[in-house]
């Protein structure tokens, strides 16, 4: 995804290639891992794919870390990654003729499909406003993570970020993680159009993108802060 950003830019940004190689970011591949799967897993809750696309997302990630679950990913903290872990070990193959939810778009069981709401509203947090909004809450507060954590430049990560034209409605209930989706696609389109104030608004976005992600999570769930978690990040990817 983020290699067809950088391309979109040099076809209508006046980005050219050798600036373009700026634009990359090198994060370790257990990070790209996880930070994949959750964009991968909440493709039908932005309204970006359906039922089927949790599955398929589970399958991938358990394939290529071989089901070693155990290990956090680079600067994800431990009780996110241990949530993520849980709902993945209980993830199993279908049984022969094992039925799929009827009504949905999407060929799902109801296990994967309890699977996937258990994972939502454990990272996404339930305040009432349904599943999907859930799921586009993992989203924001992955890639928001993602972009504080300096594995993907402010401007592609930004880009993506806030291009969830098909998600659920952007209301001010949704919280910080869902209001704030207007403004970073406000910024991905100013950082296009205004060349020469580009450091400026790529300071904005990481500015934004560090008071999200998951270093703002409630307590409980990042175990020893009242909502804070600090890491140093690896060298070479600041």
């Amino acid at each position: 995804m983020e290699d067809v950003v950088r391309e979109g830019f040099l076809l209508r940004a006046g980005v050219v290639p050798w600036e373009a190689d700026s634009l990359r970011r090198f994060p370790p591949i257990h990070r790209d891992l996880f930070d994949n799967f959750l964009f991968s897993a909440t493709r039908f809750a932005v309204g970006e794919g359906d039922w089927s696309t949790f599955p398929h997302a589970c399958r991938r990630y358990l394939s290529a870390t071989s089901g070693e679950l155990q290990r956090p990913p680079p600067l994800i903290p431990p009780a996110v990654a241990d949530t993520v872990a849980e709902v993945l070990s209980r993830f199993r193959q279908r049984e022969t003729g094992e039925k799929f939810v009827a009504g949905i778009a999407g060929r799902v069981t109801a296990h994967e499909q309890q699977l996937a709401e258990q994972l939502f509203f454990a990272l996404g947090d339930d305040r009432g406003d349904g599943l999907s909004a859930a799921g586009l809450r993992v989203y924001s507060k992955m890639m928001s993570a993602r972009i504080s954590d300096g594995f993907v430049h402010p401007a592609v990560g930004a880009h993506i970020w806030g291009d969830v034209p098909a998600g659920p409605p952007h209301l001010p209930s949704g919280g910080p993680h869902i209001r704030i989706l207007r403004t970073i696609e406000a910024l991905s389109r100013q950082w296009v159009t205004s060349p020469a104030d580009r450091p400026k608004i790529e300071r904005m976005i990481i500015d934004r993108a560090h008071t999200l992600g998951w270093r703002t999570e409630s307590p409980g769930l990042v175990e020893g802060s009242p909502g804070q978690w600090e890491a140093t990040p690896p060298p070479g990817n600041r």
